[in-house]
């Protein structure tokens, strides 16, 4: 039996994915001219994209600035929830016990004593 990825003679052969994208009509409609002045299928443009990610492990420039802003505000979102929750939270006893070792310390080491 042949098919997904199977090949005669028991070679394996590359699967393929199908990526369904939603963009506004006139984005793509613009886009499809660059890249048919271009020579490029879409189907490369994409593939070009996902083997830039993949060999370099990151997004390429033209990408992060607006999801790096989002994921900054996403950021700031859960610091400013946690700061809201710590005044809801009492201290656990392990942070009173660190504490009061943190005062032995600071005791202990006081210029003027010695160790």
């Amino acid at each position: 039996m042949k098919g997904n990825g199977a090949k005669e003679g028991g070679e394996a052969m590359a699967t393929t994915a199908t990526l369904n994208v939603r963009l506004p009509e006139d984005l793509k409609d613009r886009g499809a001219q660059v890249l048919r002045r271009e020579g490029v299928s879409v189907s490369d443009a994409v593939r070009g994209l996902y083997e830039y990610m993949e060999k370099e492990q990151r997004l390429p420039e033209f990408i992060k600035p607006a999801n790096e802003d989002a994921r900054r505000s996403a950021v700031e979102r859960k610091r400013s929830t946690l700061r809201d929750m710590a005044g809801v939270l009492s201290p656990s006893p392990c942070t009173e016990a660190r504490d009061e070792w943190r005062e032995h310390l600071e005791w202990k080491t006081r210029p003027g004593v010695r160790t």
